[in-house]
């Protein structure tokens, strides 16, 4: 945990911007830093917002080709980070993170799956996935990318670190677990990957194998930084290849595919959905959009982020893809439910002070609560009775490590949640 130096003030009659125009002024600034991967997925391809990642939902659509795709379903509430694979007894499996309300709630911010046994007509419940062995002291898994073994069996690749760590810091890797149902995994000793020396997590991995070759990618960072490579003959042990060069649009964070007599990658950029297509992994072609079909006019892009993709048994495409954050209502464990237009930050992006601006319609008691990127909680910096009117809360902020954190403001009926960068 990390230690905070907060100094609180208290201002009365304090104006109060609109919120469009914060939120503006908020992205704006966020696209102009170089930031961790995650944080620059969501600055560049969703609008801007206040929200957590369990303000976005899942959506699914089919196509003929993997080029164009048809009309929009939702597939999950309050989800993210899918992939998707067909196992050897032809079900489709989806697993992705969770955040299922109430806020906070058991399996709030873990990996769970779907299944269908209908080339994906009809999906099960969600079920929380279960990693026997993994270690008591390990961050709890997230990013889950599927994958299938020569000899049938389930692997499921994931982002932890050897200890509860609520940073994305340097000990962040890629590890793995094996499993016969898609729900049940053992987990398999040490790391399958990481950035050895470079100072960053590894986060986001994608794994596809052909045959007895597996294929590996993770985002390095910002989407200009491009994506690692690595290469492996058992999914387990990987050599690290030359990493693959990408542009400031477009974000090598999603899956890949087999597609023909090579590979493609699906990722997010600026315009919307993309695919890159390769031979053998280390050459690739420039991104192409992904389309909606049925337009006829200019091409209409799909917006979204981290979409995974899989080729159906009627060689149709299923794609699956993070929507942008919606303005939808949470009930959290303790009742409250969400409201708008109660919190701000500045400045934002901060390098120093964070400036947390609230105004209380009445007297009560408040609770003012920090999480990073994943929605993992950090600190609780307010919690007591507050008057009537404006408040402010000083947070320092030069001791925190680069990257996006959200504020959680919670009254007795109420809670509003706003998000800033540190840099």
């Amino acid at each position: 945990m990390k230690t905070f130096f907060p100094h609180t003030t208290f201002i009365h009659g304090c104006g109060r911007l609109l919120w469009n125009l914060w939120l503006s002024f908020c992205m704006t600034l966020l696209l102009s830093i170089t930031s961790l991967q995650k944080t620059a997925l969501h600055a560049q391809m969703m609008p801007p917002t206040g929200a957590g990642p369990w303000n976005s939902n899942l959506m699914i659509r089919s196509g003929t080709d993997g080029n164009s795709f048809g009309a929009e379903t939702k597939f999950a509430d309050s989800s993210g980070v899918p992939s998707l694979l067909r196992d050897a007894q032809g079900r489709i499996l989806a697993a992705f993170q969770w955040f299922p309300a109430p806020l906070r709630s058991q399996y709030w911010d873990k990996v769970a799956v779907k299944i269908s046994d209908d080339n994906g007509k009809t999906w099960s419940p969600p079920q929380p996935i279960v990693i026997n062995g993994l270690p008591s002291s390990y961050q709890r898994p997230f990013d889950p990318t599927l994958a299938l073994t020569e000899d049938g069996r389930i692997r499921i690749y994931f982002s932890s670190s050897p200890g509860p760590a609520l940073m994305l810091d340097s000990t962040v890797a890629t590890y793995s677990a094996v499993s016969t149902d898609g729900v049940h995994y053992t987990f398999e000793p040490g790391i399958r990957f990481s950035a050895v020396g470079s100072g960053k997590p590894v986060i986001d991995p994608a794994v596809l194998r052909i045959g007895k070759k597996w294929y590996y990618t993770a985002p390095k960072g910002a989407p200009q930084d491009g994506a690692y490579h690595a290469t492996s003959d058992d999914g387990l042990t990987w050599t690290r290849r030359g990493d693959i060069p990408s542009d400031s649009a477009n974000q090598w964070t999603g899956n890949l595919v087999e597609y023909g007599a090579g590979i493609r990658f699906y990722g997010a950029g600026r315009l919307g959905l993309w695919w890159s297509y390769s031979a053998d992994g280390t050459s690739w072609t420039k991104p192409t959009a992904a389309t909606i079909s049925g337009t006829t006019t200019m091409p209409a892009f799909i917006r979204g982020g981290d979409p995974a993709i899989l080729k159906l048994a009627d060689n149709n495409y299923l794609l699956m893809y993070v929507s942008a954050p919606v303005n939808q209502m949470m009930t959290a464990v303790d009742g409250a439910s969400q409201l708008s237009h109660v919190l701000r930050v500045s400045p934002n992006p901060t390098s120093d002070i964070l400036r947390v601006n609230f105004t209380l319609t009445k007297a009560e008691r408040i609770s003012l609560e920090l999480y990073n990127i994943l929605g993992q909680h950090i600190a609780t910096l307010l919690h007591g009775d507050y008057a009537l009117g404006a408040h402010e809360y000083l947070l320092q902020t030069s001791i925190f490590p680069q990257g996006a954190y959200f504020l959680r403001l919670a009254t007795s009926t109420t809670f509003q949640t706003s998000s800033f960068f540190a840099r």
